[in-house]
């Protein structure tokens, strides 16, 4: 048995007695920092690095690698633990399509019950700092683990980390005023209202029904300037305007409108420039919805906003010849864009339209640079279609190989669309 196993068998009797000992306990017993973690003295003398993380949180996954370089840059004077409440069950079969999970080696606890439930945050990734001590040093974003902060704390600095504090108990469903105990607002027969960070890393951004289904509300969490603009202009979370591609920026400062590039900078970026906004109308004003969401933007954020058509290049997504290889054997529809887990990963589509398919190519090419453009579809095709692409995300020639093998390809023109323009008001 080697290290990493004998660490991962010790470090689950450890648990198997925390949850013991938990049990013992109220579940109000939350640990905090300046507390000793109970029964984790194997892991005295070193850093102790504990990082949440569930199957379905794509930034945890993607962090693996860098949680493994920082694992075998500091040796033995850290520890870090992989832990997650799912399943070994959910595990195995991510890992089954997962290069990154794969690859990763470090110890790693599934089917958590005694150690996330008792930390006050409700979200992944979270880590938890633990000192030689046992003692809890800090609680943040699984972002501010970098070589800086843990060289710094090694080093007996303090790395000032931003502190992970979480509202267990956040109604996402409730308006954002009534929340935490607000006035009763049900007989308004409209209203808006804009906020700043709400204590949660949770985002939410969409357009909501009523019990009739007349969609009459609209709700963001946490978001940036630029997401509320591609909201009120696509009328749903997934529209054309979603990525950066149909987007022209005429201001002075284009980095307040939208998420940094650099992870660790998120948490000050989202003190100072996320909001959360809420829009709800009768439904009779449902065709109001997003005049008003468009007016309250401009106003509120002193823009000037509208569609330009402009001519610009753009992938086209054309069929080679007169068969229909991607045709739908019919049965259950399956979408799993498993691009973001990693190379070596794959996309699947199963009797989905063709709208489906461009949907995942935006995502896919976003990531490409240069060759992020506005994708169109051109093909003519109006039924469903069963697609399998491979190996992402990896590259352009490599995604045109996996389109040609169905009669697909996606050719390098220029045409007209509408752009989203965003420019400074007077």
């Amino acid at each position: 048995m080697n290290y990493q196993k004998i660490l991962l068998c010790t470090f689950i009797v450890l648990l198997t007695t925390a949850s013991l000992h938990a049990r013992k306990h109220a579940i109000s017993d939350t640990l905090g920092i300046g507390m000793t973690i109970p029964d984790m003295k194997v892991y005295r003398g070193k850093l102790l690095i504990l990082d949440f993380w569930d199957v379905h949180c794509v930034s945890c996954i993607a962090a693996f690698p860098k949680l493994q370089a920082l694992q075998d840059t500091f040796k033995d004077r850290i520890q870090i633990v992989l832990v997650t409440t799912d399943s070994r069950e959910k595990v195995d079969k991510l890992k089954a399509r997962s290069h990154i999970v794969q690859d990763v080696r470090l110890p790693m606890v599934v089917s958590d019950t005694s150690l996330f439930h008792r930390f006050p945050f409700a979200s992944v990734p979270a880590h938890v700092w633990v000192g030689p001590d046992g003692i809890i040093q800090y609680m943040t974003n699984g972002q501010n683990t970098t070589p800086e902060s843990i060289g710094a704390y090694l080093q007996g600095k303090d790395p000032h980390l931003p502190v992970k504090r979480e509202l267990k108990d956040y109604d996402f469903d409730a308006p954002l005023m009534l929340e935490g105990g607000g006035r009763q607002l049900n007989r308004l027969l409209y209203y808006s209202s804009l906020a700043g960070r709400m204590p949660t890393d949770l985002q939410q951004l969409g357009v909501l029904s009523n019990r009739n289904g007349i969609k009459n509300r609209v709700k963001a969490t946490n978001a940036s300037i630029l997401q509320l603009y591609q909201l009120a202009y696509g009328e749903t979370a997934t529209s054309v305007y979603r990525n950066n591609n149909r987007v022209v920026f005429r201001v002075k400062a284009p980095e307040i409108l939208n998420w940094p590039d650099d992870p660790a900078k998120q948490d000050e970026w989202m003190n100072n420039h996320a909001y959360s906004y809420e829009l709800k109308v009768e439904p009779a004003f449902q065709n109001c919805l997003f005049p008003l969401m468009k007016k309250d933007l401009d106003q509120l954020f002193r823009l000037k906003s509208w569609l330009e058509k402009q001519r610009v290049p753009c992938w086209v997504l054309k069929k080679a010849d007169s068969a229909d290889r991607f045709k739908s054997s019919g049965g259950e529809w399956l979408y799993t864009p498993n691009h973001s887990l990693g190379k070596g990963a794959t996309a699947e589509i199963h009797n989905l339209p063709m709208e489906k398919l461009v949907t995942l190519l935006e995502d896919i090419t976003y990531h490409f640079g240069a060759d992020a453009r506005p994708i169109l579809d051109e093909t003519g095709y109006t039924g469903n279609l069963d697609i399998l692409l491979n190996n992402y995300p990896a590259s352009l020639e490599s995604l045109r190989e996996d389109l040609q093998q169905y009669g697909l390809d996606l050719l390098p023109e220029e045409r007209a669309i509408d752009m989203l323009i965003l420019e400074d008001a007077p």
